[in-house]
């Protein structure tokens, strides 16, 4: 069984999954239900260490090197789940023929704060969707930094990117400063 199928599975199942998708920290996982699967990218509802509402991930099925299934780690992580009632209330599903396109669509579409892993870029870029442009797979995003101020607009493409993560606890950080430092604007 391939990673794919092994994802699809855990999705119908339910099953609670750690990935191993980062190759420089091969310690390091999502660990959350999957939302959806095709041959090329998975999304994750993401749960936290403390068994806590995670947001979501979505990474490249090409870039795993491992998947737990149900293990220990995984049992421990959906009881604090249940135990705390955390949900996701809003949920992922693709509905076009590109997975990526859509998650970013539904991202601006929920206002998430996102943090995008760029290839050629050697840092993470946060901020909010503000484009989508189909035609020519380029995704414009109003930059925010960590300390919530926005800064401008960041341009990049579809093919650049290797993970983004949606409304996670470093993304809700970022989203509360800058609501916070944009409260007068917010107001009027």
């Amino acid at each position: 069984m391939n990673f794919a199928e092994t994802l699809i599975k855990a999705k119908e199942n339910g099953d609670v999954v750690s990935v191993f998708s980062n190759g420089s920290d091969p310690h390091k996982c999502g660990v959350g239900t999957v939302e959806d699967v095709d041959g090329e990218y998975f999304v994750i509802a993401g749960i936290s260490t403390f068994g806590l509402y995670g947001g979501y991930q979505i990474k490249r099925v090409e870039d795993i090197f491992r998947i737990d299934v149900e293990c220990e780690y995984e049992q421990e992580y959906k009881a604090l789940y249940k135990a705390r009632d955390q949900k996701h209330e809003k949920h992922f599903h693709k509905i076009s023929d590109d997975m990526l396109e859509d998650f970013f669509e539904w991202c601006a579409e929920n206002k998430f704060v996102i943090a995008v892993g760029i290839r050629e870029y050697a840092d993470t870029v946060y901020g909010i969707v503000s484009e989508v442009d189909r035609g020519w797979a380029v995704i414009t995003l109003d930059e925010i930094t960590e300390k919530g101020i926005k800064t401008g607009k960041i341009h990049f493409g579809l093919d650049s990117v290797y993970q983004v993560c949606a409304d996670g606890s470093d993304e809700q950080k970022i989203d509360a400063l800058y609501k916070f430092n944009n409260k007068s604007d917010m107001e009027e």
